[in-house]
Order: structure tokens, then C-alpha cells, then sequence
């Protein structure tokens, strides 16, 4: 996401120039503030300033019709996976990926609760059965990341390079595990209770009020949709993150390993990953 050592290089002041004047012509801007403030002030502060100025020239992006999951090609027998070679390295990080959910999708809380039961709380399936019962790792995590259009879904972990190949298997495993077995009474309790009690500490000072209002302005949803997060999570249903599971499923997966290719491709190999290796990733 961070580009190339080449593409970086490549960036000119032009270029530069040419993606600001885009952005500033992408829509009319919305002017957020938090804060103890006297709003008829700060109203006639923000109306005389250039803000005031600025008008769309260009059309916005689209919202709703990036928002379905419909599913993808589905996961292929024989999963690629692309390994990065660390030559020396004592650990591997590995990466499952997968096309997500958008934050304008009709199971947005379904899939937060879905985040949580799988990799969001301490005692998630993932972390669960890596770190506690097989002792594969110190934390494992998934999730989705929620934007516009469809964003990512990611499950992470670090490993010891001798246990690569079973704990990837198993991470697959757990994920896979949320279809055909729905988070339990005690899973979704909770995941509600975790969701509903830290939502109110995320707004302790005027900042994060101000970020999470823009984040909702930024998808085209109202600020009044925070006053109804805590009841949308407690009337999420097993069935609704069902939904969400299936539809992972049936997302093409994108696996990333970055380790010791002499000590981990064979045993990935092994166990039925269709391995490509790239370069030397030392450095990266």
C-alpha cells in the first residue's frame, strides 16, 4: 500500500499537485468540530473561511453500488500462497486475505460480532486455539476493515519458522470454522457485551467524537448512527453472522507469508499450498 522503492521515486511535484486539486474537487467538503464552542461563532468562522469556497468539479465516488458481497470465485483447491524469503528469520508473519465488507453493508454489526467470535477478543477462536492450545504464537487476529466501497478482510499472526506450515493450516481452519459452526450463545454474549461496553471509552475527549462523525460523513451515513450502535449490536442474530461467514467463504483467498524460504516452503508445500517464492525480503 505503501508503493515501490520505484513507483515512490516516480512521484513528482506535478503528480502531487494534480491528485490534491483532485481531492479537493471530489466533493463538497463537510467541516466537522468537537468541542465546548459556541456553534454560531464557529458557524460564521468556518462560512468565511476559503472552506466556504470550495465546490465540487468533480463527481464524487460511488457509494451504495460498491456496498454488496456477493461472494467471489471461491478458495481454490490447491490455495496459492505467495512466500517472501527472509533468509535467517527465526519467525514467519503470516497473512490471510480475503474481499470484505463495506460499512454501508445491511450486516455491518453482523460482521463486527463475526471480527470479535473470530479473532477480535482474547478468547476468539484463533487466538484460542494458536496461542493457547497449540502454542503456536503470542496473539492471533482478524477483521475487517470497513470502508466506502468493500474493504479488506485480514487474519494475522506471527510464528516460529518451525511451525509455519500448522499453523497456517489451522488458522484457515478456524476461519473456515464459523459456517459450520455458528459462534455460540456464549460466543455472541460476549462479543455484545465487548462491543457495548468499550463503544462509550472510545469518546473521551472532543477528538475521537470529531473522528468517528467524519468517518460516518466520509461513507455518507449520519452522525445519528452512533446512537444506535449499542442496540444494533444487541439485536444481531447467530443467523446474520452466519450470513457474514458464508459469504467470506465464498471470497477468493490471498495468502502471504514473509520468513525463511529454505526452513518453511517445503513443509508449506507439504501440507498443499501452491508456493511462489519471492526475492530477498531482509531489507523490507
Amino acid at each position: 500500500m505503501g508503493g515501490t522503492r520505484e513507483s515512490v521515486a516516480a512521484i513528482s511535484r506535478d503528480a502531487l499537485l494534480e491528485r490534491h486539486a483532485l481531492l479537493l474537487g471530489a466533493g463538497v467538503p463537510t467541516v466537522v468540530i468537537a468541542g465546548e464552542l459556541e456553534a454560531a461563532e464557529v458557524i460564521r468562522t468556518v462560512e468565511s473561511s476559503p472552506l466556504a469556497q470550495l465546490r465540487a468539479s468533480a463527481p464524487a465516488a460511488p457509494t451504495a453500488a460498491d456496498a454488496s458481497s456477493a461472494g467471489g470465485a471461491g478458495t481454490a483447491a490447491a490455495p496459492r500462497l505467495l512466500l517472501l524469503d527472509r533468509p535467517g528469520s527465526v519467525q514467519s508473519e503470516l497473512r490471510i486475505g480475503k474481499v470484505g465488507r463495506s460499512r454501508l453493508d445491511p450486516l455491518f454489526y453482523a460482521a463486527l460480532i463475526h471480527s470479535e467470535v473470530l479473532g477480535g477478543l482474547f478468547g476468539s477462536r484463533l487466538n484460542r486455539v494458536l496461542r493457547e492450545e497449540k502454542g503456536y504464537t503470542y496473539g492471533a487476529a482478524a477483521g475487517f476493515e470497513f470502508r466506502r466501497g468493500r474493504g479488506p478482510f485480514t487474519a494475522r499472526t506471527a510464528v516460529e519458522s518451525s511451525v509455519t506450515a500448522p499453523a497456517l493450516v489451522e488458522a484457515r481452519a478456524q476461519i473456515a470454522s464459523m459456517t459450520p459452526q455458528p459462534p455460540s450463545d456464549d460466543e455472541l454474549n460476549a462479543a455484545r457485551q465487548y462491543l457495548r461496553g468499550t463503544f462509550p471509552l472510545r469518546f473521551g475527549s472532543a477528538s475521537p467524537v470529531a473522528g468517528a462523525v467524519a468517518g460516518l460523513v466520509a461513507v455518507g451515513l449520519e452522525p445519528s448512527e452512533l446512537d444506535r450502535f449499542q442496540s444494533a449490536i444487541d439485536s444481531v442474530s447467530g443467523a446474520e453472522v452466519a450470513r457474514v461467514a458464508a459469504a467470506l467463504d465464498a471470497e477468493t483467498e490471498r495468502i502471504v507469508v514473509v520468513g525463511d524460504a529454505a526452513t518453511v516452503a517445503a513443509p508449506l508445500r507439504d501440507v498443499g499450498f501452491a508456493v511462489e517464492v519471492r526475492g530477498d525480503a531482509s531489507g523490507a
